[in-house]
């Protein structure tokens, strides 16, 4: 029999699986050439590591499924914050959906290489998947700044949470902010990007623990009318 509260934890072990699958999916991929960097290398990368992308995109996309469900329990957990709670799931999910799609768009690529035409096409593709990648970011930093003043309104999660949203929002957006930059884009979103995606990932971790390690708590029964027999 499920314990009360038990099945409101399960979104934590989810949590976890998409800490473990993307930092499984980031140190398992071949590290992407600049998008201002030669066509010709750009589509002789994607041709030679077009396996290695797909099964990055693959890992990606299970990982989003976990996210999914993740930030599902941390709307549930903070519903007394309504409208941050469903804002932070909602960007939540908005980001799950875009990483999974810029994914498979770079995994996509490798099949365009070979003619000149094919490079042309080929260029063009990945730096819109490099690129959206990082305005992915956006989503999560929204997610993260929602889900942590949910938190500190409702109290309902350690508020250690709180601090490390903060920081993890303002350096997603960061990162977003300086994908535009001239003199050789990305040279200054990238590393800020990076650090953005690799701190959300540990604040996801933290979260699902505090989801599974603490069970929400049981509503509160009514006081009885004066005068009612207990």
């Amino acid at each position: 029999m499920t314990p009360p509260g038990g099945a409101d934890r399960v979104p934590g072990l989810f949590g976890l699986g998409y800490f473990v699958l993307s930092g499984l999916a980031f140190l398992l991929a071949p590290p992407l050439p600049p998008p201002d960097g030669e066509p010709a290398v750009i589509a002789a990368f994607h041709a030679l590591n077009s396996e290695a992308l797909q099964v990055n995109a693959t890992m990606t996309t299970f990982a989003a499924l976990c996210l999914l469900v993740f930030v599902g329990g941390m709307r549930s957990r903070l519903a007394e914050n309504r409208t941050w709670s469903a804002a932070g799931s909602a960007a939540g999910a908005a980001g799950a959906t875009l990483v999974v799609a810029f994914s498979a768009v770079g995994a996509a690529i490798g099949h365009r290489a070979g003619t000149l035409e094919g490079i042309v096409v080929a260029t063009a593709l990945h730096d819109v998947a490099y690129i959206g990648q990082s305005l992915a970011g956006g989503a999560f930093g929204i997610a993260a700044f929602a889900f942590s003043f949910a938190i500190r309104e409702t109290r309902a999660l350690p508020r250690g949470l709180v601090a490390g949203g903060f920081v993890t929002a303002f350096l997603l957006l960061a990162g977003v902010a300086s994908v535009g930059l001239s003199d050789g884009p990305m040279k200054i979103g990238t590393p800020l990007s990076l650090l953005g995606f690799a701190t959300w990932t540990f604040w996801v971790a933290a979260a699902a623990s505090a989801l599974w390690m603490l069970p929400a708590p049981l509503p509160a029964r009514p006081l009885p009318p004066p005068g009612a027999s207990a």
